[in-house]
């Protein structure tokens, strides 16, 4: 057990050393992934045609939907 907390302390100061901002960023972009996920929609259009008996439509998905920190962003598939 003792071991185990000095491995763990040693590679936290090595990971510390190389990479300085790793956790932090990594924390971060792990925050926003789960803001992303809770808030995604997409973007699309119905287009329904035809006559009473004989309709027909035609649904298209154009571009996802996104907000992280309440900032709204729209990507189109297009793009």
């Amino acid at each position: 057990m003792v071991r185990a907390r000095f491995v763990a302390g040693y590679l936290n100061q090595q990971l510390l050393s190389f990479a300085p901002d790793f956790v932090t960023t990594m924390v971060q972009v792990g925050n926003d992934f789960g803001q992303m996920a809770k808030n995604f929609g997409t973007n699309e259009t119905l287009d329904v045609t035809g006559s009473v008996g004989a309709y027909t439509s035609t649904h298209t998905i154009t571009g996802a939907h996104f907000k992280v920190d309440n900032i709204e962003s729209d990507l189109a598939f297009a793009t």
